[in-house]
């Protein structure tokens, strides 16, 4: 392609457009894509090799994650290069960008970096051209690396990811929230292309020394750095993680007088991500966080709100009683609760005889369709009380057997849990053995099929004392467990007569 730097270096001139990441954001946020990395070739394409916390993550742990090569590429104007000049092979060459290419066979310069913290002499070369990411040169290294990591200048974040797309490439990017609604990212979000990875919202950034200081949200440190944070931060990628699959867990449901329409046009108004009501079945126009909660097989996206002319995805200025609002993106639930949950399908774990099966179908709302216990002489018992439900018995530990509840269950369209974990350790009957008890610790097991099915709920039954046995140990840790899945936990204890 052609080297036209035109809107480079306008970026560059641009103020506060330049943000550069720390070390501890990018340890916190790759920990989740450790297994993208094995055996690939990563590229960080607007990243000082000098400077670069990116390149020093990827140098620093190279060996751990097994990586093919590591390439990092920067413009000529680096701002914040601090550059020692023997490391170059010919020397610093004026308006020339630079890369560091590293591969497995570069063990002494990958043992040095790890060892030492520092690069041997001629470790960075100088390119031809100037280091614009699309530039020919540029553009090759892109060609032959698996997965791109790197924070751009915000003002080139859309440049960057249309030419990430255009070559089919992997990539986990640091961009700004604004950009979701651009006409280049939003589709690719609505198509299931891109996602937002897991911190959304507030990072820190060293900025060059000659950013303008800042009401608010800047400081300079002990050692004169300048440093900016962002409430709007994001990362953005098409890595696959297990956050994008997650459901979002809503309880409130809609009423007119809560949820108001627009003045022009069908879809209602929602203030708040967690305020999304679970039964509405048309549009509705939410916050633009929804983004990163956004699953999809959970909601369509629609489109947004915002001045009803910015882009052929911009249906519509949000007003309601002629007020403005601020944009809003434009959902809709692929399944109101209205449409399934006419019935609860069950997945019931240490099942037994059927006894709480066989109580809670007395309601017709509720039905077993699936039960697991390891004791082969319930499963008569429980057919001949529950004929319709399929009864496995096996080890609630074995990952075979798990991996088939987990299965069927999906298959089955199971949206509750419940279940007693064994008692005994817990009982007043029981040699009370605590925390040297394994039969104790089995609810994990009950939880990690709660995380893979995903139900809109469940209930643990057990006898009483498990909420003082090990001085509330267990019903802490069942407690904190629960909640991490992102579920509302309540307990008790109830009259069984």
């Amino acid at each position: 392609m052609a080297n036209d730097n035109t809107n480079l270096h306008s970026a560059k001139g641009v103020k506060d457009d330049e943000f550069y990441t720390t070390f501890e954001t990018i340890v916190e946020e790759l920990r989740h894509y450790t297994k993208h990395f094995k055996g690939k070739t990563i590229l960080c394409n607007c990243d000082d090799p000098i400077e670069s916390n990116f390149c020093k993550y990827f140098l620093l742990n190279f060996k751990r994650l097994k990586l093919r090569r590591l390439i990092c590429t920067s413009y000529k104007d680096s701002k914040v290069a601090k550059i020692s000049f023997n490391l170059f092979t010919q020397g610093r060459i004026e308006n020339l960008g630079y890369v560091l290419d590293v591969t497995g066979d570069d063990t002494e310069l990958i043992d040095s970096f790890q060892n030492h913290g520092v690069l041997i002499d001629g470790a960075v070369k100088a390119l031809c051209g100037d280091g614009d990411f699309r530039s020919e040169e540029c553009v090759k290294y892109l060609e032959q690396a698996d997965i791109i990591v790197t924070n751009p200048p915000f003002s080139l974040f859309k440049e960057l990811v249309a030419l990430l797309m255009k070559y089919e490439k992997k990539f986990l990017l640091i961009g700004n929230q604004n950009a979701l609604t651009y006409k280049e990212i939003f589709p690719l979000i609505q198509k299931n292309l891109a996602w937002t990875g897991y911190r959304f919202g507030d990072m820190k950034f060293r900025v060059p020394a000659d950013s303008e200081p800042r009401a608010t949200r800047f400081w300079i440190d002990s050692e004169g750095q300048k440093w900016r944070s962002l409430g709007n931060a994001m990362w953005l990628t098409n890595l696959d993680i297990d956050r994008r699959h997650q459901i979002l867990k809503l309880t409130k449901r809609y009423s007119p007088e809560e949820y108001p329409r627009y003045d022009d046009y069908d879809a209602i108004n929602v203030t708040r991500v967690d305020s999304i009501p679970i039964d509405y079945p048309g549009i509705m126009g939410v916050p633009i966080t929804i983004i990163n909660k956004y699953n999809s097989d959970q909601f369509e996206l629609i489109g947004e709100a915002n001045h009803g002319s910015d882009n052929e995805f911009d249906l519509f200025k949000p007003t309601l009683n002629g007020k403005q609002l601020f944009k809003r993106i434009l959902i809709r639930h692929k399944q109101p609760m209205t449409q399934i949950n006419k019935k609860f399908k069950i997945l019931d774990l240490f099942c037994g005889a059927g006894g709480f099966s066989y109580g809670i179908e007395k309601n017709p709302h509720f039905s077993t369709v699936i039960a697991l216990d390891n004791d082969p002489n319930v499963r008569d018992t429980f057919r001949n009380n529950m004929p319709n439900c399929n009864v496995v018995i096996g080890d609630i530990t074995s990952s075979v057997v798990k991996s088939d509840i987990i299965e069927n269950s999906i298959g089955l369209g199971v949206n509750m849990i419940i279940g007693g974990p064994p008692c005994q350790g817990y009982s007043n009957k029981g040699k009370k053995l605590g925390l040297a008890d394994p039969r104790n610790f089995l609810f994990r097991e009950y939880l990690s099929l709660v995380k893979a099915i995903q139900p809109e709920v469940f209930i643990i039954e057990n006898v009483k004392t498990i909420l003082s046995a090990s001085n509330g140990w267990f019903k802490d840790e069942i407690v904190n467990a629960i909640e991490s899945l992102g579920y509302k936990v309540e307990y008790g204890v109830l009259n069984a007569m």
